[in-house]
């Protein structure tokens, strides 16, 4: 009877744990570095310490931060800034300043696509478009993107986010 009584306090701390549980793990995408000795175009950082809620301003402001770990470049020019965002029926819609619009070829896909993944981990975003100062990028390189569109294959039947990024 007293084994019952523990099973059935350590099922209800374990639900009690996961009913209310907001994502506390996020992974944000940075080109690899070329000499990182992986065929990826891309990877992930874990944010360590991550607040406990998270919304698209606080991800891209963490994202456009240059990455801690070895091995990862930053895909944004210097001077950066997020000027605005807006989220509705799935779309988040991410308003850079000028210097993102320096970006142009692989270095705005490898830019676009490092934004797409890591923001797609928000709750309710389906699709990403990128603006710079209020303005469309040229050649349809705002979007809409959806994290589909920056996947492909890789071994061992997973997904590996941009194995290979093809210039334009």
């Amino acid at each position: 009877m007293r084994r019952l009584l523990w099973v059935t306090l350590a099922l209800m701390v374990l639900l009690c744990a996961c009913a209310g549980e907001e994502q506390t793990v996020w992974h944000i995408y940075y080109p690899v570095a070329a000499d990182n000795g992986t065929d990826n175009a891309l990877g992930t950082e874990v944010w360590q310490n991550a607040p406990e809620r998270v919304d698209a301003a606080l991800l891209v402001m963490r994202m456009l931060q240059p990455p801690a770990s070895e091995g990862f470049l930053s895909p944004y020019p210097e001077g950066v800034e997020l000027r605005s965002w807006a989220l509705e029926g799935g779309l988040l819609t991410l308003n850079f300043s000028e210097d993102y619009g320096a970006l142009t070829g692989v270095s705005l896909t490898l830019a676009n696509s490092c934004a797409v993944l890591t923001c797609a981990q928000l709750p309710d975003v389906e699709r990403v478009s990128l603006r710079v100062e209020g303005r469309l990028l040229p050649e349809g390189r705002s979007g809409p993107f959806s994290a589909g569109d920056f996947l492909s294959s890789g071994g061992e039947g997973g997904e590996n986010p941009a194995s290979h990024i093809d210039g334009e």
